[in-house]
């Protein structure tokens, strides 16, 4: 075998041949490893490819379909910041208006939020307003009141999605009433072996007044998986002692016949509450279940315990109907019992829907019932010269109202709505004199007495029409709100119920001459009420009010502040006037 690399042998025949000089021919053929040989995982060497036919018929939708197909979202185009008159204010850990009226009438706002660490909060206020006596005739009519609420609260956030709420509230108030005459029941042992009344005293002259203290508790939990989906779990309880001063049940003679007394009104309320809201499947629906409850234990002026309690539970469920409809569907169901009645159980539908005709014009309708009880402290606040407590009882009815709300123009809102309510059972204030008398114990009230109490009829109708406007015309500097309102009450026979007006309205602006000083104007208009069967309607009044702002730094101000400025005289409640103009002055502090 010769090796052309190979260098010649001696002796050999072959010639010297350089392998560069060497050509080789013939076939080349040459092999190599393909890529189907290679090991490697997840690529496939033949991927399919899928051809168009280039004479298909493309797919068209009408907009109506296009619209329909899209997936519904809560992550809607923003729209800018609403105008609205209140504005949101300056952080601050401490805020307090402090002045005093010229009839040494002192008036206290406090409210602070006091950080403590990274996740609590302190919160607390104090509300007060009192006044010396304030009527010409105060050798006869006492005038002078205090009215004080406070409270103070703990907001802790437990971590990232939880947080945990306590609060004590209290409450002090002080109220005279209006002098009134009584008829007294007398008796004499030696010649009533019964005790029964053998004379009355007639003419008893008396002027009342009642205390009303109030200790609340209350501690909440929120667990927060996002804005749609979270538990709420709260419980109260609430303690309030009613005191009106009284003349004596029975008289030996006329010699103490006028002697008073302290009759003392107790309750003792609990309530509790949870709620669980969840996500759906779909964009933008959600689900809520509500549970909650209130039970309270009263006793009326030594009369022994007796009890009301109120149970319900509730189904919501929330979603979307294309974009302009957002409904709420649900039940609710109520189990309760008073003193009059015991286990009665109501269902009702729940139903809320707001309709975006366009952007700027809403249609809203709601349809609800209810069963509620305000309880002894919930009637004395509303009606702070209630003078006759009787058992509270359980309000039951149904209610609708439609509204439409208007964003006419930048800054310029209008709304109008209307309201139908029916009771099955309807509470309302009237005149002690006008309450059945059962026993001939009782003091009896003379005809012209202007003591309130509280009393339940079956059967009433409420229907209520309201509008109003409010329109930023220069934002931050002036801005102009008014509302009216005109009512129509009455049982089921069709006679007005007392202690309500027909018509009302109300009116305000605040113009900012600068950033640091502003003046706000604001009046109300209530027409007139029907008191009582016989008697006269309470007349209509209107108060005129101003306050004017002046801050000389971010923290420290002063204020000057004229209400009833047309010195009005007039009654919330028949029979006693409130204030007449009052200049108040002070200041105030934030920081």
């Amino acid at each position: 075998m010769i090796v052309a690399q190979d260098a010649a042998a001696p002796g050999s025949l072959l010639p010297d041949i350089d392998p560069q000089d060497i050509e080789i021919r013939g076939e080349f053929s040459a092999r190599f490893p393909g890529i189907m040989r290679q090991p490697i995982l997840g690529f496939s060497p033949r991927p399919r490819v899928y051809q168009i036919d280039p004479n298909r018929m493309p797919f068209l939708e009408s907009p109506e379909q296009v619209v329909a197909s899209l997936p519904l979202s809560d992550l809607e185009r923003s729209r800018p910041p609403e105008f609205t008159y209140y504005k949101r204010p300056d952080a601050f850990n401490f805020w307090s208006t402090t002045g005093i009226g010229n009839y040494m009438a002192p008036e206290i706002d406090i409210y602070m939020g006091l950080p403590v660490g990274e996740n609590t909060l302190i919160t607390g206020n104090v509300n007060t307003v009192s006044s010396g006596s304030y009527l010409e005739e105060s050798s006869t009519q006492i005038s002078s009141f205090r009215n004080l609420d406070a409270g103070l609260g703990l907001i802790h956030y437990l971590g990232n999605k939880s947080r945990l709420d306590a609060g004590f509230t209290t409450r002090w108030d002080k109220n005279h009433l209006a002098v009134s005459e009584f008829t007294v029941p007398g008796y004499d042992p030696a010649s009533s072996m019964i005790a029964l009344p053998v004379e009355y005293y007639p003419g008893i002259e008396v002027a009342p007044d009642n205390k009303m203290t109030e200790y609340g508790g209350n501690i909440g939990y929120r667990y927060n998986e996002n804005h749609l989906s979270f538990l709420d779990i709260a419980l109260e309880t609430k303690y309030y002692s009613g005191d009106v001063e009284k003349l004596n049940r029975l008289a030996l003679s006329a010699d103490v016949a006028g002697e008073t007394r302290r009759a003392e009104h107790l309750e003792l309320k609990h309530g509790a509450a949870i709620r669980k809201d969840w996500a759906g499947r779909n964009p933008g629906n959600t689900f809520s279940v509500q549970l909650g409850g209130n039970f309270a234990e009263y006793n009326l002026d030594g009369e022994g315990k007796k009890s009301w309690y109120i149970g319900n539970a509730g189904l919501l469920y929330r979603t979307r109907i294309g974009y302009k409809l957002r409904t709420e569907i649900g039940a609710r169901a109520f189990y309760s019992g008073d003193e009059k009645q015991d286990g009665l159980i109501h269902a009702f539908p729940e139903i809320n829907a707001t309709y975006n005709l366009t952007p700027d014009f809403k249609l809203k309708g709601e349809v609800s019932g209810f069963v509620r009880n305000a309880g002894l402290s919930g009637l004395s606040r509303t009606n702070r010269r209630l003078y006759t407590y009787t058992d509270p009882e359980n309000e039951r009815g149904v209610s609708a109202k439609a509204s439409v709300e208007v964003d006419v123009y930048q800054g310029l809102k209008v709304q109008s709505g209307i309201n139908y309510t029916h009771f099955l059972r309807h509470g309302y204030y009237t005149l002690d004199s006008e309450l059945p008398r059962f026993s001939q114990f009782d003091q009896m009230p003379g005809p012209f007495n202007d003591l309130m109490a509280y009393t339940y009829l079956d059967g009433a109708n409420i229907i209520k029409w309201d509008a109003s406007v409010w329109y930023d015309l220069m934002p931050d500097k002036f801005t102009i709100y008014g509302g009216v309102y005109a009512q129509w009450h009455g049982d089921k026979n069709g006679d007005e119920i007392p202690f309500r007006e027909n018509i009302g309205a109300s009116a305000g602006g605040t113009y900012a001459f600068t950033t640091r000083s502003k003046l706000q104007m604001w009046t109300d208009y209530t027409g007139s009420r029907k008191v009582a069967p016989g008697r006269d309607d309470s007349s209509g009044y209107i108060l005129l009010n101003a306050k004017y702002d002046f801050w000389a730094s971010r923290e420290i101000g002063a204020y000057i502040k004229v209400t009833n400025l047309l010195d009005q005289r007039y009654t919330k409640w028949v029979g006693y006037d409130e204030l007449p103009a009052q200049v108040y002055g002070g200041i105030m502090l934030k920081f």
